[in-house]
């Protein structure tokens, strides 16, 4: 047995453990009696990766008294660090969004959560992760690797680039025209230009005057015509290269201004 105060020594208000069961591939809570003991699985314990259940309401109310804190440092010419979004590399092509979720819920409350995609709906092998609080941000950095969906995988700071503002859009519905495309997209912020490949091939690049705005528009899902789009950050040309094709995206050679 393990007692659960093993757990609350590195995660404060842990109640509980949960894993993925072999069998069936679903989550299961351990067991555990009044005085705190948690029973192993069938199984027994090895070969298992156990997820950290919270008390998410007393998580919140601490949260809520370190951004007072934060807050009551900002006003006094302090500025604490913030994380943002961490990426997470090497996840497994079958992983889901549900997968990561649930993988990190155990290290705090999760903002938000993203698995990148390919211009088939496909997962790109990596993703990205917000938590509410820098805190959780930072207990997951403290780990060198991650077990996520049987597959090791790894979680860092992104680089801190210009953002890009040139984004590829897929999936266009047939008959859409650059109008279409300004008319939604302008609402995101100013457009430095939009262009269709002719003939059309169903994608399309807009690019931003700012691309913090294109980063707003990356986050978000966009549906045209009631047809869902696939927004990402285009391929480098070298890696179009690759596959024999011209240095311009798609093939096409852009005429005009």
């Amino acid at each position: 047995t393990c007692d659960i105060k093993v757990v609350q020594s590195q995660f404060t208000n842990a109640v509980g453990l949960r894993f993925r069961a072999p069998d069936t591939g679903r989550m299961r809570a351990l067991k555990m009696d009044e005085d705190g003991k948690l029973y192993p699985p069938p199984q027994g314990w090895d070969g298992l990766t156990f997820i950290v259940v919270v008390d998410k309401k007393r998580t919140r109310e601490e949260e809520g008294g370190k951004i007072e804190n934060e807050n009551k440092k900002v006003s006094s010419g302090v500025t604490p660090e913030k994380l943002g979004d961490l990426i997470i590399l090497g996840l497994s092509y079958k992983a889901t969004e549900t997968d990561v979720k649930e993988y990190f819920e155990g290290y705090g409350e999760i903002k938000s959560c993203e698995i990148k995609k390919d211009y088939s709906g496909n997962s790109r092998g990596f993703g990205f992760i917000s938590f509410v609080s820098d805190e959780s941000a930072k207990r997951v950095m403290n780990e060198t690797y991650h077990n996520i969906a049987g597959r090791k995988c790894e979680v860092r700071i992104p680089k801190r680039t210009e953002p890009e503002r040139k984004l590829f859009v897929g999936r266009l519905p047939r008959g859409t025209n650059e109008e279409d495309l300004k008319e939604y997209f302008s609402t995101f912020g100013p457009l430095a230009d939009v262009y269709i490949p002719r003939p059309h091939r169903g994608f399309a690049f807009i690019t931003f005057e700012r691309g913090e705005d294109a980063e707003v528009v990356l986050k978000q899902k966009h549906f045209l015509k009631d047809a869902p789009l696939n927004v990402t950050i285009p391929d480098p040309p070298a890696k179009k290269q690759k596959f024999g094709e011209h240095e311009n995206f798609g093939g096409a050679e852009r005429s005009g201004p």
